[in-house]
Formats: C-alpha cells, structure tokens, sequence
C-alpha cells in the first residue's frame, strides 16, 4: 500500500449520492418484507460487490430493518478505508464467509466512461479513479475500463457471480448511468439488465431515472446524461443459457446534437465562465 494511502484517506471519485441511496433504500425497504415473512430469526443480508469505500453502510440509517450488509471492494486503500472485504467480485463465492448468502445484491457498477481514462495526479482538476488513488488501477479492474468488448466480458464475470451466489428469487438492484461517445448515447444500463437476464434474472419494478448533480468541468462538460437508472431485478427459478450481446448492432445507440446541449447548458443556470 503506497505511503499515501496509509496516511491520508483517499476520496473515492464515484460514490452513492444522497438521492441514488434515498431511492435504494425506498427500493430495498419495499423489498425486505418479503424475506423478513420468510424468516424473520436473522438480519436482511445485503452485498455490495463493488463497494468502494462503503457507501452501501449508509443503508442501516435509511431503513427500519435489522441489516447484516458485505462489501466488496478490489483496491485495498478503499476497502481498507471502508471496512470491506478486499477482493475480485468475480470470486464472491470464495470471499464471504461460509454460509452467508444474501437476500439482496446492491451495486452501483463502473459507468465505462471517462472515469476510466489511466490521467495520474497532475495539474490539471481531473475525475477519475486512477487520479483519485494516485496509481494505475489493479489489473483487471471494471473502472479502469472504456465501454466495449473488455468492460462487457469483464461485468458478465461479475454477473455470473452474482447469479450463482443469489439463491432463488433474490433480489438485485443496480446502479448505473449511460454516457455520451461521439455524439450518440451509449446504452450502458440497457446491456446490463439484458446481460443480467440471460443469466436468470427478471426486471420486476419500474425502471428508476433519477436527476443527479453531475460534474460541470472538464473536455464535453455541458454533454452529460442528466439522470442515472435504479433497475430492480430478481433472480428466476430457471436460468436461462448466456448468450453474448454483439455491441454495437444489439443495442439502439441514440444520436444527440451537441449544439442543443450546449445552449440547453448555458441557459439552464449552471454556466459558469
């Protein structure tokens, strides 16, 4: 661990915000009878497979429910930081104690925009994993991931953890957000819930937008998607066989104008010379 991380906390550049996590816990509450009427002896358990610095914790002050919550977290300085289990989400399986299996998996995934760019620490104000740790990201890290080929083998690894460590009828509900490459909207959301459901699961709520602060500097930053998506999903009793999702042909890319989104920029209140 560098001399950095072991004296100063280190911020991690993509956490919960308060209206993602109110919309979760609305989300996970509305969910938790269900297990809580099944078996009322224990805690809800709750898994972050990629928790950064913990976030996910802010569940036991936003719930009126016994939680037992897991996190994972790949680099060390941030699952130190947080108290997480420090590992690979791909081997959930071998990272959490024997017997533990959650009701639920919560996860906000890598967005596989420009947060993944490898800029370390220099002059310029720069939002991006590798900058906020001071170091490339480890080796086979999703955040340090443009969106294509590699991001999308890399989180279906992820998700077939996920599906084989959620028993029947468990729930996931994830975090996501498109972005925008070259002036057409990447449908990152879209290929996870139709990735997710070749491997067994179910959307069965309504598909959350939620409006959220986005950061207003840097090269396009009046070219932001305005929301990011809560997809609840559950896991059925069959699992269907994986089939892989061509990119781009699949999914609808959607084009937008770039001079409208700048002047819907300027004139909305947040241009700032």
């Amino acid at each position: 661990m560098t001399k950095r991380a072991m004296t100063t906390k280190l911020k991690h550049p993509a956490k919960y915000s308060s209206t993602i996590m109110d919309c979760i816990a609305r989300t996970v509450e509305l969910y938790a009878w269900e297990q809580i009427v099944l078996d009322s002896s224990r805690p809800l358990r709750i898994l972050d497979p990629m928790a950064g610095v913990g976030g996910i914790n802010e569940l036991q002050n936003l719930i009126p429910y016994s939680l037992d919550i897991k996190g994972i977290e790949l680099e060390p300085e941030w699952a130190e930081q947080g108290g997480m289990i420090c590992g690979d989400a791909r081997n959930m399986g071998s990272l959490l104690p024997d017997l533990w299996v959650p009701d639920m998996i919560v996860v906000s995934v890598p967005y596989a925009n420009r947060m993944a760019d490898k800029y370390l620490p220099d002059k310029y104000r720069r939002m991006t994993y590798a900058n906020a740790l001071g170091r490339d990201l480890t080796l086979g890290s999703a955040a340090s991931m443009q969106w294509g080929r590699q991001y999308q083998k890399t989180m279906a690894e992820v998700w077939e953890a996920c599906a084989n460590m959620l028993p029947p009828n468990g729930m996931l509900i994830l975090n996501c957000k498109n972005h925008i490459r070259a002036s057409v909207i990447i449908p990152v959301t879209k290929w996870h819930v139709y990735t997710l459901s070749n491997f067994g699961f179910e959307q069965i709520d309504n598909w959350f937008k939620v409006s959220v602060p986005h950061m207003r500097y840097g090269q396009n930053s009046e070219l932001r998607v305005e929301f990011e998506d809560v997809v609840v999903m559950r896991k059925c009793e069959q699992r269907t066989e994986f089939e892989e999702i061509e990119y781009p042909t699949t999914l609808p890319l959607i084009a937008v104008d770039r001079r409208v989104m700048k002047e819907n920029w300027k004139n909305d209140g947040r241009h700032h010379n």
